[in-house]
């Protein structure tokens, strides 16, 4: 009899084992190539939890259901496929255009949540005896409609609206009137953005322009900072109008006039224009920039008893393009 007895806990320990092990797998996350920033099989099952108040073990053997997601990444916007197998199968197919993959993890997250509760079995109803001991718990249908900091964060191409994110852009293009007639320029930016606000600051100036006059010719440029506040309104193609204050020294030069001479006077300038952003890949987006820039006060460079040889526009123009990058 003992090895009867021996035999039969042999077998059935290995089986009771498979079961503890299958559980958790009902649960399946697949991330193809691209989209490995997506959430993994532990991440999303701790949001599913958090939004149920109840151990997802618990959850998925009262449905019955397996659950398989996979994340993709496609040129233009990450996609999620989550596919139910069980009492009541189906396909459900989510696609984010953000340039990160956590908005669609959240919503993978409440859509799984709304799928497993809508599955559970009426078992726990209470009934009249029981509730007059102690509550039972209700449905947990309510809990995606108030996540707390657990549900889907309110994007905006393809940032959470809710917080600050930093980030850093670096933009070439070209000017007129600013530093010269017209003239390359490079510009840097460093800046926060919380939902449609952005704020940056930036520096950058432009190659030298050389203006003939007289027997010789003047050789100017402009280096500058400016801060810059925009509002962005669109969903992925971004269109902002801008205000901007400058600040920076604008630089002449002479040359053949007998006596080389160079001056350095203060610039300051307010400015207005429109910016655009558009996701590229991940966290990387394309920025465009157009800017009006009124000097405060007229500029100019004489040459001694030959007159003025550059005086700056009453208005110059700025059109700059670039890559940006969401930090955190």
């Amino acid at each position: 009899m003992r090895g009867v007895f021996l035999s039969i806990l042999c077998l059935a320990s290995p089986v009771a084992a498979a079961g503890a092990r299958d559980l958790p797998a009902r649960l399946h996350v697949e991330k193809a190539a691209g989209a490995e920033q997506c959430l993994k099989q532990e991440q999303l099952e701790r949001r599913v939890e958090g939004i149920l108040q109840r151990p997802l073990s618990d959850v998925v053997a009262d449905s019955q259901l397996t659950l398989d997601v996979l994340f993709e990444r496609t040129p233009n916007a990450f996609t999620a496929q989550v596919t139910a197998t069980g009492p009541k199968p189906g396909r459900r197919h989510l696609r984010d255009s953000s340039p990160t993959c956590d908005a669609l993890g959240e919503a993978v997250s409440v859509a799984i949540a709304l799928l497993l509760d809508s599955s559970r079995p009426n078992h726990d109803a209470p009934s009249p005896s029981r509730e007059s001991v102690a509550p039972v718990d209700g449905p947990a249908a309510p809990a995606p409609a108030h996540p707390s900091n657990d549900g889907p964060a309110e994007t905006m191409g393809g940032f959470d609206a809710r917080r600050w994110t930093a980030r850093a852009a670096f933009e070439v293009g070209g000017g007129y009137g600013l530093g010269g007639s017209g003239a390359l320029f490079g510009f840097a930016r460093l800046g926060a953005r919380r939902g449609g606000w952005l704020l940056d600051l930036g520096a950058g100036g432009n190659l030298p322009s050389e203006q003939s006059f007289d027997t010789g010719s003047v050789r100017t440029s402009l280096v500058f900072g400016s801060l810059r506040g925009c509002y962005l309104i669109g969903r992925s193609l971004l269109v902002a109008p801008c205000a901007q204050l400058g600040l920076g020294r604008l630089h002449g030069e002479g040359n053949g006039y007998g006596r080389v001479r160079a001056a350095s006077l203060p610039w300051t300038a307010a400015g207005l224009g429109l910016a655009a952003e558009a996701p590229v890949a991940g966290a990387l987006y394309l920025a465009l920039a157009a800017t009006l820039w009124v000097p405060t006060r007229r500029q100019t460079f004489s040459v001694e008893n030959a007159g003025i040889a550059w005086e700056s526009k009453p208005v110059a123009a700025v059109l700059t393009a670039g890559l940006g990058l969401s930090l955190f």
